[in-house]
């Protein structure tokens, strides 16, 4: 009737909870943007007081495991404990576009296991957006123009686009960070650039950048502005005041002038009086007949006028150029209007004397005033 014992205390776990699982990043309010090829930090918080195994996936839009990470006892384990913090860090590669799950699964050592879905949790894109540029308004630009741009993308997860409009080493001006969150296809945006005075004139193109969330970037550019910070330069006008033109009160004028402008859009020559008010004026605007672009190019305007009273006139050429800069010359005292008849008053200076025919020489006397 003696008895031995053995006694082994604290041996035996008896679990029946599973473990929880919660607040898994990313999520479908939180979002991870990834290219095909990538790498992506898992975070959750779990309480489980004897953890086993911890995985964590990643898997397609049908449910394929695409890539997966464990963590196992007890190589690598994770700490027992309530409202722990752990992560995982999954690398794939060659990953097609589409929204992806996130699992987090973590098993005990009495068994449980449990799984927390994170869904439309991760966007894989690999593709750049595609970009068109449709327009740029005014087409002729100086420094300051403010140049209405717009143009289209197809991108379904956009963020941020750029506009800039210079040449291949010069930025006259552009306007970044335009945020850009509707996706679709052929979605057009219109943004305003102003321009500062940063180079030569010339053609400047107009370059956009459409950036997604993942950082993938599309781009088109296209020549569409002509750069004109110069106004028209209008020398060796006719007539000058050291080479007047005499004309009567109902005439015509011919005015001649040599000019230098890349893109001329209208030219006025006018007759102003003392008092600077037009007497007569004729306007151009067809410039590829009347004003070709270039430099030293030869202009003339036929002004035609009535009844303007005698005095001394001022001839005015003023050309605007594509961009609204205007180009002046003015030549005063240059244009004398006459409607006058000299007075005229002849006598012979002697009484009456006889000559023979076909000799001797006679004075004639006379008189004017003009």
């Amino acid at each position: 009737s003696s008895f031995g014992y053995c006694t082994s205390t604290d041996v035996l776990i008896i679990d029946s909870t599973l473990p929880d699982i919660t607040n898994i990043y990313p999520t479908a309010l939180d979002i991870a943007y990834k290219q095909g090829t990538d790498q992506i930090i898992v975070r959750f918080t779990y309480t489980e007081m004897y953890p086993q195994t911890t995985t964590v996936s990643l898997y397609d839009s049908l449910g394929a495991s695409l890539v997966s990470t464990t963590t196992t006892l007890p190589a690598t384990p994770i700490t027992g404990g309530t409202d722990l913090l752990a992560s995982a860090t999954l690398i794939f590669s060659g990953l097609s576009d589409g929204v992806c799950p996130v699992t987090v699964s973590i098993l005990d050592m009495s068994g449980n296991l449990n799984t927390c879905t994170s869904p439309k949790s991760v966007i894989i894109d690999s593709t750049k957006a595609t970009v068109t540029v449709i327009s740029a308004i005014p087409q002729y630009a100086k420094s300051g123009t403010n140049i209405e741009v717009v143009f289209t993308y197809s991108e379904q997860n956009p963020n941020t686009a750029t506009v800039a409009i210079g040449t291949a080493g010069t930025t006259y001006g552009s306007i970044t960070n335009i945020v850009i969150g509707t996706s679709g296809t052929n979605v057009y945006v219109t943004t305003t650039v102003t321009l500062f005075n940063a180079g030569p004139d010339g053609t400047l193109a107009v370059t956009v950048y459409v950036g997604d969330k993942v950082g993938n970037v599309g781009t088109d550019s296209k020549d569409l502005i002509l750069f004109d910070n110069n106004p028209p330069d209008i020398v060796n006008l006719y007539p000058i005041a050291l080479n007047k033109a005499y004309r009567k009160g109902t005439d015509t004028l011919i005015v001649q002038f040599t000019y230098t402008e890349m893109t001329p859009r209208t030219c006025t020559v006018s007759i102003l009086d003392n008092a600077n008010s037009v007497v007569t004026e004729t306007t151009t605007t067809d410039p590829s007949t009347f004003l070709p672009a270039g430099t030293n190019q030869n202009g003339s305007a036929t002004l035609n006028f009535t009844d303007v009273a005698n005095g001394t006139y001022t001839v005015r050429v003023m050309m605007e150029d594509g961009a609204s800069s205007f180009g002046y010359c003015t030549s005063t005292d240059c244009l004398i209007i006459d409607n006058t008849l000299p007075t005229l008053e002849v006598y012979s200076g002697q009484d009456a004397v006889w000559y023979k025919a076909g000799t001797g020489t006679l004075t004639i006397y006379y008189t004017y005033t003009e």
